[in-house]
């Protein structure tokens, strides 16, 4: 997804809903069945599990993730520049611990509202990456 500005001054379009879950398998079959949703990618890495589901074609990819606490949703933000994006939450309220994580997409920041609940800022510099890896039929990480 290609970021927009408009949204709270730069915060560009949300990208995902990154959803705790106890089982991938069990939750990808009830979103397929439930909401008609499609699996996009899915991996088994670093001891864990991730499908990403796309439910319409304008929203957001849900991420059902086993590492991820259940029930819990992050949602992530893709944003054009994620250091201008951090200074201004920085000083409008939200706290973070002040670490920034790598992805196969790009770097994530997560910040909380005062009221703990959490909002991602995504930089997408390999927007794809995840579909891509996913065709490779040579890649021993996809889930099929």
């Amino acid at each position: 997804m290609t970021p927009s500005t408009g949204v709270a001054d730069g915060l560009g379009v949300l990208a995902y809903l990154y959803v705790g879950v106890d089982d991938v398998e069990r939750a990808v079959a009830f979103y397929q069945t439930a909401l008609s949703a499609h699996l996009v990618w899915r991996f088994q890495a670093f001891e864990t599990e991730v499908a990403a589901m796309r439910l319409n074609e304008s929203g957001p990819l849900v991420l059902l993730a086993e590492h991820r606490p259940s029930p819990s949703c992050l949602p992530i933000w893709n944003v054009v520049d994620l250091e201008v994006a951090r200074a201004r939450l920085d000083t409008s309220g939200f706290s973070s611990d002040g670490q920034t994580v790598g992805t196969p997409d790009g770097p994530v920041h997560v910040f909380h509202d005062p009221d703990g609940n959490p909002l991602g800022l995504l930089q997408a510099k390999r927007p794809g990456a995840l579909e891509t890896a996913y065709a490779d039929p040579g890649n021993d990480n996809a889930v099929r």
